[in-house]
Order: structure tokens, then C-alpha cells, then sequence
């Protein structure tokens, strides 16, 4: 990924991006695997990959806001803010969606429309 990256900015960024990657992206993807797992996501780990990704992306997007001079601190809480709006985002968008359970899907058809409208 980190190879990826680096092809989407120009050189002088080039640095920037390598360093938040190799500092950063284990403690991102412990983050959200810990975020989605306790939020009861049954593919936490896919989804954690996919939010450490596009977290990414939005860093590389984002790259000259922000400030190295003001000190890694800054830098950590810049990229721990975008790590957790999408980890938020995974999950708003899949709290419309529900599973079937068995019980549910065997149900006859005049049961299911009801259960449907109940649901």
C-alpha cells in the first residue's frame, strides 16, 4: 500500500506520507480492529483494512495541511482523528443493513411480509 501512496503525491511529500505510514499504521489498524470488533462487526478485520485505507488516502489527499513543525503530537492527533471518522463511517454505513436469521428466512410468505413490516 504504502508503495501506492507514494505514487499519488509528488516528491516532496513523498517523505511525509513514508513517515506517517511507518509510525502510524500499526497503531491505526489496532485501533480499528479494537472499534469495530467491541461494535460487534462480524468482518472487523476487513473492515478495520478498509478504514486504515482509506485513512490513508485521505492523509496523502491532505498532506500539505499538515503541520510537521508543530510536532509529532499534532501529526498523531491528525492522523488518530481521521483513523477515527472512518471507523465511524464504516459503521454508520452499514447500520441500515441487517442480517437474516434463519428463523426469519423459513418463515411461510404470509409470516414473512408480516415479520417484514414488523422489522
Amino acid at each position: 500500500m504504502l508503495q501506492f501512496l507514494l505514487t499519488l503525491t509528488d516528491e516532496s511529500n513523498q517523505g511525509k506520507i513514508e513517515h506517517i505510514y511507518k509510525t502510524y499504521h500499526d497503531y491505526m489498524m489496532r485501533y480499528a480492529v479494537s472499534r469495530l470488533y467491541s461494535f460487534g462487526r462480524t468482518n472487523y478485520q476487513y473492515d478495520a483494512e478498509d478504514a486504515v485505507q482509506n485513512a490513508f488516502m485521505k492523509i496523502t489527499r491532505h498532506i500539505d495541511k499538515i503541520d510537521f513543525s508543530r510536532g509529532e503530537q499534532d501529526v498523531k492527533n491528525y492522523v488518530l482523528t481521521i483513523m477515527h471518522n472512518e471507523v465511524c463511517n464504516i459503521l454508520e454505513e452499514n447500520e441500515n443493513f441487517f442480517e437474516f436469521d434463519e428463523e426469519f428466512c423459513s418463515a411461510s410468505e404470509y409470516n414473512f411480509i408480516e415479520e417484514l413490516e414488523i422489522r
